[in-house]
């Protein structure tokens, strides 16, 4: 746990020699990948009456994480990969867990429906996006 808080700050404070047209380059990357995964996985057609949109947004994250995963491969070694790789599964065990519990198994309610089952997915999207971002950031400025 406390290293994901740690993780958690190191995310949120950026250095303000920044580059500011690199970050917006590594904004815009981001984006587009999400509008690519989005596109390929989102379900139009789900029903709130079962799994679907949780499953669509489920794959849309498996998404993103694999083109993370991509930018890892290629802005660490190979023995810090191994390391930052574990981090990732971490943040996101804990991203899902967290926002799942708040939605889903708070003191006000014991099954938030489709929109509580869908909530965790949503915010570890944004997680991912997150990281995405900085990952590009860096090997931007590299």
């Amino acid at each position: 746990m406390k290293y994901l808080l740690i993780m958690f700050s190191i995310l949120f404070s950026f250095p303000a020699t920044a580059s500011d047209d690199n970050m917006k380059v590594a904004e815009k990357q981001t984006e587009n990948v999400y509008q690519e995964c989005h596109k390929k996985y989102f379900n139009e057609n789900y029903s709130l009456y079962d799994d679907s949109l949780k499953t669509s947004l489920s794959k849309i994250n498996a998404c993103l994480k694999n083109k993370l995963v991509s930018e890892i491969q290629q802005t660490f070694t190979v023995s810090q990969q191994k390391i930052v790789l574990r981090n990732i599964d971490n943040i996101e065990k804990s991203t899902l867990n967290f926002y799942w519990d708040l939605y889903n198994e708070n003191k006000f309610t014991s099954d938030g429906g489709t929109i509580g089952h869908s909530q965790n997915e949503g915010a570890l999207r944004e997680m991912f996006k997150q990281l995405l971002k900085d990952v590009i950031y860096v090997k931007l400025e590299g």
